[in-house]
């Protein structure tokens, strides 16, 4: 009965808690829908499970040491509730993380032996998005859609779409005439970084938002 109550929709019921570092970690690889660039490599996931356990004790959030013998403290238990989660240097923290595992992690042991996270968001978005993803005020409005439950205010819902717009790499072409090439020559791997690069400085900046780390 709660799961399919009006009280559970409520619109004043979202955006009320802060993303725990687990979530904010996994979340991320699932969205975005990560690969690992040598998947049948049994130490490549070890190494991987290290980094991410790292990344999440880093944001104050250690995954099995729990602050007592009842476990985390529960969001609503007085007197910071889930506002421990963040801090002048988790927050710090969280935007580093995000930054590195977004733009493709690459673990390296030696030149030859090597491997790499990464993620094809040119794909997923136009596989969640469709022709929508090729222009930047529609794929701004979906990728928000998809990825807040509390509004940008109108300052950085802006400044989110200005980073869809242009990009030093790619200065003065609009995102639609990238897509444009793109669907021309699909193995065009030139275009798509373009492509690529405006969509992770879009989110990189979106981690830095309020409202991001609201669930």
């Amino acid at each position: 009965m709660l799961f399919s109550s009006n009280h559970f929709f409520q619109i004043i019921n979202r955006g009320a808690l802060i993303k725990p570092p687990v979530d904010h970690i996994v979340s991320m690889l699932r969205e975005f829908e990560f690969k690992l660039s040598h998947p049948l490599r049994s130490d490549a996931f070890y190494s991987l499970g290290n980094m991410l356990n790292f990344s999440v004790i880093q944001d104050n959030g250690q995954p099995i040491e729990f602050s007592n013998a009842f476990g985390w403290r529960a969001y609503y238990d007085r007197p910071v509730y889930d506002r421990n989660w963040l801090n002048a240097s988790s927050m710090v923290s969280r935007n580093r993380h995000f930054q590195t595992i977004i733009g493709g992690y690459l673990h390296t042991y030696t030149s030859r032996d090597f491997w790499k996270m990464d993620f094809d968001l040119v794909e997923l978005c136009l596989k969640n998005f469709g022709n929508r993803a090729r222009y930047d005020n529609t794929l701004a409005e979906d990728l928000l859609s998809w990825l807040v439950v509390v509004p940008l205010c109108s300052e950085s819902k802006v400044r989110f779409q200005e980073k869809l717009k242009d990009h030093a790499m790619s200065k003065g072409s609009k995102l639609s005439d990238l897509f444009a090439s793109y669907f021309e020559d699909p193995t065009n791997q030139y275009i798509k970084d373009r492509i690529q690069e405006r969509i992770r400085e879009a989110l990189i900046y979106l981690n830095t938002t309020e409202e991001f780390h609201l669930i």
